[in-house]
């Protein structure tokens, strides 16, 4: 885990030196029907990088630079490779992963790191394999494949595969071979061309580093596969595809001063969704320099939606969660329905404050829109003075 978390360290490096280049472009190698896709870009663009650097600069401390150079520095002294310097030299354009669906089979999994000199990723993954060798006993076979060198993890760990332009890792050596193919010669239907995909895309902002695409009745499929995941409740799954989107997206892409994240999903005729012209009020409330901000204007619905679900799934079940609710309502003297969800206008927010991170303290704050703050009150009333635990007013 640690040599994952520093290659995230060296993608975030490598990232300030770009410049810019579509995005997603890998899958133009993949087929139409693969159930997950994620890309990194690397090359964002200009504006991006301006954005990224003033958000960086902001959170950016001594101690964690000095933080990141230790964990260097640990992992160099161990593994004999410096994550930083002997990544930067060779990493490209990108850094994307799939979850590929195989008929009649278990969904393979492969990454793709674009490679701008082979000779230097060479040198990186013999390195890396021969730590892996002395490290943990792994046994690679060592063999090419068309173009491309291949290490073949004998116990079915990830392989490895280097072409001219790819560095690839899969879980098997079919998913690797199977890659190495599509990236010669793509395939007719690729996820590049898919119409969900595509409308996805469309959906999110041009200029993003991150992108996710999910199609979620492929990801249930997997589910149900699995050994008796919900008990004998296989009605479980059947509810949560008639309101699930057919497929979901997310991107993440910096602002000035902030990150934006972004969702896209098509819903089905009779799925969930929040029906609110109610805006957002809290980024009004709040100081100009707020370091994050999380907000929801559809609570309300969200929360009908949780009792019609668990209504739906079990003739028995609004009745043992009214029960859940009845002991909440006992043990703290607060009506979690009538006091909390019917007072609000609906919109929650979760925001970090300006903080002092050096010191590992952070300001958080809750906000949440009244539409009656009567009962609200008295539910803060009834709580502050059953925790018997004394709070200033003012």
């Amino acid at each position: 885990m640690g040599i994952l978390a520093l290659v995230a360290v060296v993608v975030v490096f490598v990232f300030f030196r770009s410049l810019s280049r579509p995005g997603e472009a890998t899958a133009l190698f993949i087929p139409s029907d693969t159930l997950a896709y994620a890309s990194i870009n690397l090359r964002p663009g200009i504006q991006q990088l301006r954005h990224a650097r003033g958000v960086i600069s902001t959170l950016q401390t001594d101690a964690l630079v000095e933080r990141r150079d230790d964990l260097l520095d640990e992992q160099e002294d161990e593994t004999g490779i410096h994550f930083l310097d002997d990544v930067e030299t060779w990493l490209g354009e990108s850094v994307s992963f799939a979850l590929i669906d195989v008929e009649d089979d278990s969904p393979e999994w492969v990454a793709m790191v674009h490679v701008s000199d082979r000779d230097a990723a060479l040198d990186f993954v013999e390195d890396l394999v021969s730590y892996f060798v002395d490290e943990s006993q792994a046994e690679f076979d060592r063999t090419a494949y068309r173009e491309a060198d291949l290490w073949l993890s004998e116990d079915e760990d990830a392989s490895f595969a280097l072409t001219d332009e790819y560095l690839l890792l899969a879980d098997g050596e079919g998913a690797l071979k199977c890659a190495i193919r599509d990236i010669e010669s793509p395939p007719d239907l690729p996820l590049l061309a898919d119409e969900d995909f595509t409308a996805a895309r469309e959906s999110l902002p041009s200029q993003r580093v991150m992108s996710v695409f999910l199609r979620s009745e492929g990801i249930l499929d997997l589910l149900r596969d699995e050994k008796d995941p919900f008990g004998d409740q296989d009605d479980v799954i059947r509810e949560i595809e008639d309101s699930t989107p057919e497929y979901m997206a997310m991107s993440m892409s910096f602002i000035e001063r902030g990150l934006r994240v972004d969702f896209a999903a098509e819903q089905p005729d009779d799925g969930f969704t929040i029906d609110s012209d109610l805006p957002l009020a809290s980024p009004e409330a709040l100081p100009a320099d707020t370091v994050l901000l999380l907000a929801t204007n559809g609570i309300k619905e969200t929360w009908e939606e949780v009792r019609r679900t668990v209504d739906d799934l079990d003739p028995y079940g609004d009745s043992e969660f009214q029960r859940i609710l009845d002991e909440v309502e006992f043990e703290i003297g607060v009506d979690v329905e009538d006091d909390v969800i019917d007072s609000l206008n609906g919109e929650i927010a979760l925001s970090l404050l300006p903080s002092d991170f050096r010191s590992g303290v952070y300001d958080v704050l809750l906000l949440a829109g009244l539409q009656d703050d009567r009962r609200m009150r008295r539910a803060l009333e009834r709580l502050v003075d059953d925790s018997g635990v004394e709070v200033g007013r003012s």
